[in-house]
């Protein structure tokens, strides 16, 4: 693959290697080699239903190398805290980041992503650049050895909740690009009127949407150029809601999100006999239940075609999923890959 080239990014979790189609993408993350608190690699931890970690990194690499794409190694993900324990800790975090090195050149990864869900404040901030920085000295070494590019990425929320303490200096300077994961604005969390889980423009009633996230971006300084949005291959079905009211954390029976990947979805509604109509704007697929009482917004071919051109046309990067395993039959990723 080229460096220039605009990016197209895939999340692979907890599935087969085999069913990856490297071919699509220009880089395939391996989600997620997690750490403990004292940031120890916890390389034996499941990769697969089937596969540690450590039995699953070069079949991961060759099977991507093999459809020419970039092996990233991406670090973290939600459900992991420990760097907030470890990184205050100089000489912890450096032998940390000499340990993922380690495994980039043991595997033969083309990168590394970090998926810290997220610096808190000032404090944390402050040790998320250091990380950053550290790992990017040490990929630059290993580049001088071995006279390959490294990449180094990093995975950012979308609001000054999630995104207000990343070091902009430090993303300018250090990473080839950022992965806004422009999903997850409403889930069982609640305080977020019932609708788009990952909506390009605002709702008439309100709520998040990407073109919010993006002028947060903007804001700080962050350019077109440096960020790739991300695209979901899933849903938050919306039950005993009607778009636009209050989704309720903890809500009573009968109200409630639910997430579904993609392909699982669409088994769903045909049981359900939910039908769709498809947002002549947006090209999303806005499914409801028989009667009304629920109803999702469904990210399908067209959105995701949709979503891909708007970031070609405006300047971004290019567009990344989460997560692969949502959708096995493909149409997601081919609707993605035609944009190219």
């Amino acid at each position: 693959p080229n460096h220039t080239r605009s990016i197209r990014g895939a999340y692979w979790f907890n599935a087969e290697v085999a069913s990856i189609p490297a071919r699509y993408y220009t880089h395939v993350y391996h989600a997620f080699l997690r750490s403990d608190n004292n940031g120890n690699l916890l390389l034996n931890a499941a990769s697969t239903p089937t596969a540690s970690f450590a039995q699953t990194a070069a079949k991961f690499v060759a099977h991507v190398h093999k459809g020419g794409a970039y092996a990233m190694l991406s670090l973290g993900g939600g459900m992991d805290k420990s760097f907030h324990v470890f990184t205050p800790n100089a000489v912890k975090r450096r032998r940390y980041v000499n340990a993922v090195l380690a495994v980039v050149q043991k595997y033969g990864y083309d990168g590394v992503d970090l998926d810290w869900e997220h610096p808190r404040n000032a404090t944390e901030k402050r040790h998320w650049a250091a990380l950053m920085t550290d790992m990017r000295t040490g990929l630059d070494m290993l580049a001088r050895r071995s006279d390959k590019k490294y990449w180094l990425t990093a995975a950012v929320g979308t609001s000054k909740w999630n995104a207000g303490y990343f070091d902009i200096p430090t993303i300018r300077t250090k990473l080839d690009f950022i992965n806004l994961m422009a999903y997850d604005y409403i889930g069982p969390w609640g305080g977020d009127p019932a609708g788009d889980q990952a909506a390009l423009a605002t709702a008439s009633y309100g709520g998040h949407s990407t073109y919010k996230a993006l002028k947060h971006w903007h804001d700080l300084g962050i350019k077109a150029d440096q960020i790739v949005i991300g695209l979901p291959f899933y849903t938050r079905a919306c039950f005993g809601y009607k778009p636009g009211q209050i989704i309720q954390k903890n809500a009573s029976s009968g109200k409630r999100t639910m997430a579904f990947g993609y392909d699982s979805f669409v088994a769903y509604a045909a049981q359900k006999r939910w039908t769709y109509r498809l947002d002549p704007a947006s090209k999303v697929r806005w499914y409801r239940s028989p009667g009304g009482s629920h109803f999702a917004a469904v990210d399908g071919p067209e959105a995701i075609a949709h979503k891909t051109h708007f970031a070609e046309s405006n300047g971004y990067r290019g567009v990344f999923c989460w997560a692969t395993y949502h959708n096995p039959g493909q149409q997601l990723q081919k609707a993605m890959a035609r944009e190219q």
